[in-house]
């Protein structure tokens, strides 16, 4: 395609213009960012120059939650013997961690399947038990600990959770 010869200084800046826009597309469709000096290269320039990918910020991290802790789920782990019972405690890896769990209070929730009078309520009727025991002493060296329960507890409570409350408190 030829041009007059007085059109070819209009054709270099709509060519210079077109090259700014293509950029500016670029940069807000595809994320990438060009440098200054790429934009004010020739266009032969541009197809070689590297693009960046535009990183983006982090997020500000979130101040933690600070709640009230009355229970530690416990991993019901455990080899049975009547009422005794030894479990591996979530977050104990050293027997320093499982000394702290001594004399704390546990209890195992289930859901049965008949409804019974909640104690203290002969109006009200569930089917939620608990066996409630106390954590007696340790079990090896890895936090694991002993408890002993006031009943046996049921055999489907192997590899289910149990609580641990945080009281009796000793601090």
């Amino acid at each position: 395609m030829k041009l007059p010869p007085g059109n070819v200084a209009d054709f270099e800046v709509f060519k210079g213009l077109l090259h700014v826009a293509l950029i500016c597309f670029m940069q807000y469709v595809c994320n990438v960012k060009f440098d200054i000096a790429d934009i004010q290269a020739t266009p032969a320039a541009i197809s070689t120059a590297k693009a960046t990918k535009v990183s983006k910020t982090p997020k500000a991290a979130k101040p933690a939650k600070i709640e009230k802790a009355t229970d530690v789920k416990s991993t019901v782990k455990y080899k049975r013997r009547g009422r005794l019972c030894a479990k591996a405690v979530e977050g104990c890896r050293r027997k320093e961690h499982g000394i702290f769990y001594v004399d704390k209070r546990w209890v195992y929730v289930y859901k049965a399947g008949t409804k019974k009078c909640v104690p203290q309520h002969p109006e009200r009727k569930t089917r939620i038990r608990a066996v409630w025991g106390k954590v007696t002493r340790l079990h090896g060296n890895s936090g694991a600990v002993r408890a002993r329960f006031r009943r046996n507890l049921p055999g489907h409570a192997m590899g289910h959770r149990a609580h641990i409350m945080l009281y009796p408190s000793r601090l």
